[in-house]
């Protein structure tokens, strides 16, 4: 009798299976083998093992043709990496140079290929470690927006002193009238004190005889005297409180104060000036007389700065250039010529600069290298003569982070944090116990590191990395800051703390 063997149903599909020679569906992260034709897999992908896979996965291959794991663990360029050491990486897909990338420090390969570090306005992406960070450009100087010109963090006026708190106060100390000559009572500060009715916070701050700042939402502001329109509220009338320069509400990212005019650098990179105009500081030949609101300097479209000296003004633009107008009977515009320029003016052989401070009949720059140069008038140049020199001239102090120039001396912070000056010390503004005037830069005195200098009429101050203040040279009034308040001249050639700041 003829037997017919039954088998289930799922021994059948076995059967079929193992004829069919089919296996199971391999992990396509331990394939190894080739990728397979892709079938519904989006363009960034491919198949592996009947699994779609991203091309820029290295547990895959990458993007060539094989499914094999990586040895180096990374995808570049579409191909497996080299096998670096631990914060080295091949980023460019050459095996041949090998790991050629410090992703320790390299900020356009922070930690690993194709991380881009980013800064701030001001601010130099840099990588640490494998982690991005910033830090702020030549020039300028932590503050509550970030990072500010170091010339506008501290100011010396004519007997007043300014400083900006890491938080953005502005505080004062010294003479605080708006009248020339002595004003007794309220309107001397003999210690540190908050500016009045100043609530924002600030990045900038200027003084002369008058005062101007701006908020770290771009307003500009100014109060003391105003006769000459200086203050820019439409008006030429004093101001004891801080009021707000017309049109320049918001998007102002410095300001600057000369004798009896102030300019400011917009966002956009234009200049304005406004107040005294009879020797052209406007850039522009206008009426002469005083303007009480803000005027556009023509021709300069991508300023940076702004810098106003007695009777003339600078300003430095993203390439480095320096452009100058107003006064120039000493040479302080820098075009090689005293004849004043009530339009822009280039100061020669300056390509570099990233910081300027005018005095009143002198400019000095500091350049991307650190370098110090300046021109203009006296010993305040650090030129090779008492006369100063029409044309910018090297100032021995070494590699430089920040500049001050003054009445009739000029000051220079280096890397290091040292402060040199050079110019008048009639009344120790130089930091040195002679009366003698120097060419030459000499060291201030003082265990002290500083970040920013301000030189004014015949004192000086300097900001520290402990945060404090320091000033030295002359004390009538109480610039100095030391609690002392004197009737006649008296100096401290040797720094003293600024009591009550921050």
């Amino acid at each position: 009798m003829k037997k017919t063997l039954v088998f289930p149903v799922w021994f059948s599909l076995l059967s079929i299976a193992v004829a069919c020679g089919s296996d199971p569906p391999a992990d396509p992260g331990v394939d190894g083998g080739t990728s397979q034709p892709p079938t519904s897999c989006a363009p960034a992908e491919k198949s592996c093992a009947g699994a779609c896979v991203a091309l820029d996965d290295p547990r895959h291959g990458c993007a060539s043709p094989s499914c094999a794991p990586c040895a180096s663990g990374s995808c570049v360029a579409g191909a497996c990496s080299v096998a670096c050491d631990p914060g080295r990486a091949d980023c460019n897909g050459d095996a041949s140079d090998g790991c050629e990338v410090d992703t320790a420090s390299d900020p356009q390969h922070c930690g690993r290929c194709g991380v881009v570090c980013s800064a701030p306005a001001d601010a130099i992406a840099t990588c640490r470690a494998g982690v991005c960070e910033s830090t702020c450009a030549d020039g300028y100087v932590a503050c509550a927006a970030g990072c500010c010109a170091a010339t506008g963090v501290i100011a010396a006026g004519d007997q007043g002193s300014y400083a900006l708190t890491p938080q953005g106060v502005v505080e004062a100390w010294g003479y605080q009238g708006f009248f020339d000559g002595f004003v007794a009572g309220a309107d001397v500060w003999t210690t540190a004190k908050p500016v009045p009715l100043l609530t924002d916070p600030l990045r900038h701050v200027a003084a002369s005889k008058h005062r101007c700042a701006v908020t770290k939402a771009g307003k500009a502001v100014c109060w003391g005297r105003g006769t000459q329109g200086q203050l820019g509220n439409n008006s030429e009338l004093d101001s004891s409180t801080p009021v707000g320069v017309a049109g320049l509400g918001s998007g102002v990212r410095g300001i600057s104060t000369g004798a009896s005019h102030s300019c400011a650098v917009t966002d956009a990179g234009g200049v304005k000036c406004w107040g005294d105009r009879l020797s052209g500081q406007f850039g522009a030949s206008s009426p002469l007389g005083s303007a009480k609101t803000p005027i556009d300097v023509p021709a300069i479209v991508d300023a940076v700065g702004v810098t106003s000296g007695g009777y003339h003004a600078c300003a430095w633009t993203r390439s480095g250039a320096v452009q100058c107008w107003g006064n120039n009977s000493y040479g302080q515009l820098g075009d090689d010529s005293k004849t004043s320029s009530p339009t822009p003016v280039s100061a020669k052989g300056l390509t570099d600069v990233v910081l300027l401070s005018a005095g009143s009949q002198h400019t000095c720059a500091l350049t991307k290298a650190g370098q110090v140069r300046c021109w203009g008038s006296g010993r305040a140049v650090g030129g090779a003569t008492v006369d100063g020199s029409q044309v910018p001239v090297v100032v021995s102090v070494g590699a430089a982070r920040a500049i001050g120039a003054g009445t009739a001396h000029s000051c220079a912070v280096t890397v290091a944090g040292a402060v040199y000056c050079w110019g008048e010390n009639d009344v120790g503004q130089l930091g040195e116990p002679t009366s003698t005037g120097s060419l030459t830069p000499v060291a201030v005195g003082g265990a002290f590191t500083a970040v920013a200098v301000a030189a004014g009429r015949n004192h000086t101050c300097a900001l520290t990395t402990s945060g404090g203040a320091k000033c030295w040279g002359n004390n009538w009034l109480g610039p100095l800051g030391d609690g002392n308040r004197t009737a006649t001249d008296a100096s401290s050639p040797t720094p003293t703390d600024v009591l009550g700041f921050p």
